[in-house]
């Protein structure tokens, strides 16, 4: 299967080259809190508890050192599993990179989830998903690309009728014209 932290994976060659990442934590992925350092509690910008710990992603020579950053969402009904919100960062200093602020960054990436969502499901991309880095950074240029060209069709409808502003269409709807 596909190694996300191990030799050569993304997260391995992000922090190999000094770069950092925060993702979303898929349970498959180990992680193992240290056990000399406690975990740090708090409230993001949202009012959501949330708890920081340092450890690993993963074990043995491929260990990744990380902090996960785990909201605590409301219990869900019986029976259902705690559908807590679990990130991962190689920005392990907490002191210079606040839990609450890593939350609000990784945010940030909601409107770009949103419109790579719109641009699979109009263009009926859902073939052309790959997991392999190639792929996801095809998929996302396609879908940019595609994406601009909705706003620019969205700006030359709105200039076409006398005083109605681009941002009054409706993307949704101009989406489900196109396709």
């Amino acid at each position: 299967g596909y190694r996300l932290h191990g030799p050569g994976g993304p997260l391995a060659q992000a922090a190999a080259e000094g770069d950092a990442f925060i993702v979303r934590h898929h349970s498959r992925f180990q992680f193992q809190p240290d056990a000399d350092s406690a975990a740090r509690t708090g409230v993001d910008g949202e009012a959501r508890a949330y708890t920081d710990q340092a450890g690993t992603l993963g074990r043995g020579p491929n260990a990744l050192r990380i902090r996960r950053i785990t909201v605590a969402r409301p219990k869900p009904q019986a029976g259902a599993k705690p559908d807590d919100f679990v990130v991962v960062t190689s920005l392990t200093d907490a002191e210079r990179y606040p839990a609450a602020e890593i939350l609000d960054a990784y945010r940030l990436r909601w409107p770009i989830e949103t419109l790579f969502q719109q641009a699979v499901q109009t263009f009926a991309l859902r073939q052309l998903i790959g997991g392999s880095p190639r792929a996801t950074v095809f998929q996302a240029v396609l879908a940019l690309l595609l994406a601009n060209i909705t706003y620019v069709v969205r700006d030359a409808v709105a200039d076409a009728i006398d005083d109605l502003a681009s941002l009054d269409l409706s993307l949704a709807r101009l989406f489900d014209d196109t396709r």
